[in-house]
């Protein structure tokens, strides 16, 4: 078997081994809040909507429709309709103005939501202690508080806990009004009125009663037989409010986070079933339309959201992804190209040497010649032979060992050496006969020993 097969079996095996290993690892939970019915995951609202389909005697659906939709359509009246949100932002003018219609009509309302918008809030006069939701915080918080329901089948009230990163307390929204108006003169000698701003619980539009209290203030809330509350104020800790608006009900309720697979799974079912069953006598439809969550946020943040509104940008957009892709596409194929044809490089060392020389015949310096042959003498020699020449510490030895290389008597070596080395170091002028003369008996000995 060759290496590279074995390398490459060896890759699928660990990625087989990987494999099986992730999907035998615990399933890492995602925390973020969707409350979509696909949606499997904690805060998600696949669980919840299956167990109320099975549940619920008259009915439970999943719906992407609007009030607005709804209340033009005669066959969706009397219905029950619940509403999950993190935040109620779309809630304008026209879509408070048809669920009032759906309610008033005999339908019925809850909706389910931490915070609502400024139409909402102040339709209903109500508003809500939102603080924002933490998932790490959540995970290691450690806090609780009790939460006061009247289960169906029971006639005494039931607590349950639940931690308190999930609650938001419901309040109510007084109205602010100009109680006084003084007037007086500035430093500059200019007069201006001095408004005195109060805030008044003026009489409620619509009649409510809190259904759901959190424990402290249990002993400030009385119940009656149908598990309403007797006085008509909001208590600062109600987590559920009723509305008595014409033939049908609107209910308020500032614990979505429940209303998930989460509040399925951890014990709150009975919560859940407990608080739908004022629904449930009737068809109860869920509106997805309405759900807004920090991932939806930042997609109408996105620059592309913009485009995606207006047809025109839309079909620029698209166009525009188009003529990319054919540009890839077409600019992705291997072109053929001329393939320059370079000349062999010439070789120039003659006419280097050529320029050298006509600029020392041009300048006739001799001396200068004559010691760059000697420096290129003495490292021929070194490099043929090993012995330095320049070195004259022990010229006896060295010019013996030479002697032998060259073939040569010692005496005559020597004397070589000798004026070679006189001629190397001469600074004076020198004419061309003694030139050629020491370049000539330096070629001589290096031919010698070369033999």
């Amino acid at each position: 078997m060759k290496g590279s097969t074995r390398f490459v079996l060896a890759i699928g095996v660990f990625l087989v081994l990987v494999f099986i290993l992730q999907m035998n690892m615990p399933r890492q939970f995602r925390w973020s809040k969707s409350f979509h019915h696909s949606d499997d995951q904690p805060f998600g609202c696949e669980l919840f909507d299956r167990m109320l389909t099975a549940s619920l005697p008259n009915g439970y659906e999943v719906s992407n429709r609007t009030f607005a939709t709804l209340a033009a359509d005669t066959l969706a009246h009397g219905r029950s309709y619940l509403v999950i949100a993190d935040y109620l932002e779309d809630f304008d003018s026209l879509t408070i103005t048809k669920m009032l219609y759906l309610v008033g009509h005999g339908s019925k309302v809850m909706l389910c939501a931490m915070d609502w918008n400024k139409p909402l809030t102040d339709s209903l006069e109500l508003n809500t202690s939102y603080s924002w939701f933490s998932v790490s915080q959540f995970r290691q918080a450690t806090d609780t508080v009790a939460l006061c329901y009247r289960h169906p089948s029971a006639d005494t009230l039931q607590v349950l806990s639940v931690p308190e990163l999930l609650t938001c307390r419901l309040v109510d929204r007084p109205m602010t009004h100009i109680t006084d108006s003084t007037m007086r003169t500035t430093e500059d000698g200019d007069t201006i009125v001095d408004y005195e701003w109060g805030r008044v619980y003026d009489e409620p539009r619509y009649q409510r009663d809190t259904l759901l209290t959190l424990e402290s203030v249990v002993d400030k809330v009385s119940f009656d037989d149908e598990g309403l509350q007797e006085q008509t104020s909001v208590a600062d800790n109600a987590v559920m409010v009723h509305y008595s608006i014409g033939q049908g009900d609107l209910y308020v309720c500032s614990l979505p986070l429940l209303f998930t697979n989460y509040g399925m799974l951890e014990g709150y079912d009975g919560f859940i079933f407990s608080s739908l069953h004022l629904l449930a006598d009737r068809p109860v439809v869920r509106l997805e339309s309405y759900m807004q969550t920090s991932a939806m946020w930042s997609n109408e943040l996105s620059p592309t959201r913009h485009f995606l509104k207006f047809p025109p940008l839309k079909w620029a957009l698209r166009l525009t992804m188009l003529a990319i892709l054919l540009f890839m596409v077409f600019t992705a194929r291997r072109r053929e190209r001329v393939t320059p044809v370079y000349e062999a490089p010439r070789n120039r060392q003659l006419e280097f040497i050529q320029l050298i020389g006509t600029l020392y015949h041009q300048r006739h310096d001799n001396a200068d010649l004559v010691r760059k042959k000697y420096r290129y003498f003495a490292e021929d020699i070194r490099r043929q032979t090993g012995i330095d020449i320049t070195d004259d510490s022990d010229d006896e030895h060295t010019i013996r060992l030479l002697a032998d290389k060259a073939g040569m008597e010692a005496a005559e070596v020597k004397a070589v050496i000798l004026r070679s080395r006189m001629a190397g170091s001469y600074d004076g002028p020198l004419d061309d006969r003694s030139m050629r003369a020491a370049i000539d008996e330096m070629n001589r000995l290096l031919m010698r020993i070369q033999e």
